[in-house]
């Protein structure tokens, strides 16, 4: 719960391409650590796993509603769907990593998904607008400018807020 309330507040101050990939390789090093023998460093490598999925699992989630340009819902909603499939999926090769190699198997899985993690978190935007207080990135000022210098040419006519067509708008209005 902290880690999760944590990583919102980071994403905002960091960006979450930098948080995605911090949780990554948290959940890297927590992994990497239940290898070890004693129990304490288990139980810290166990911590640090479920720190560093929290925080990019939240600031995933996040990330998806913020970046529709519309649809929000129908975005988190599949992000969700992805997120519960993507669990079933590598759930069940857990069992399969285990018995094939053991614990170090289902170390190698988690390892690699933390890996491919890290990896896509690089495709991911440095900063996500804020829409709610009408912040944004440089890219969507620029493209909002845009937007207005052609709305103002009259090329772009007959879209309502909600990019549905609504017909044509009279020039005088």
């Amino acid at each position: 719960m902290v880690s999760s309330s944590w990583g919102g507040i980071l994403a905002d101050r960091l960006g979450s391409r930098a948080l995605l990939a911090s949780g990554f390789a948290l959940m890297l090093a927590g992994i990497a650590c239940t290898l070890a023998a004693p129990l304490v460093a288990v139980g810290a490598g166990i911590s640090l796993l479920t720190v560093g999925y929290f925080t990019a699992h939240s600031v995933a989630s996040g990330t998806v509603g913020r970046l529709a340009r519309s649809a929000n819902g129908h975005a988190s909603s599949l992000y969700l769907l992805f997120y519960y499939m993507g669990s079933s999926v590598f759930g069940s090769c857990g069992g399969w990593a285990w018995q094939r190699g053991g614990w170090p198997g289902v170390v190698a899985l988690v390892a690699a998904v933390a890996m491919a993690g890290i990896a896509l978190s690089a495709g991911a935007p440095r900063r996500v607008p804020d829409r709610a207080r009408g912040q944004g990135t440089v890219e969507d000022a620029a493209e909002a400018e845009a937007a207005q210098a052609l709305d103002r040419e009259g090329v772009v006519r007959g879209l309502d807020r909600a990019d549905r067509w609504s017909g044509p708008r009279s020039r005088g209005a």
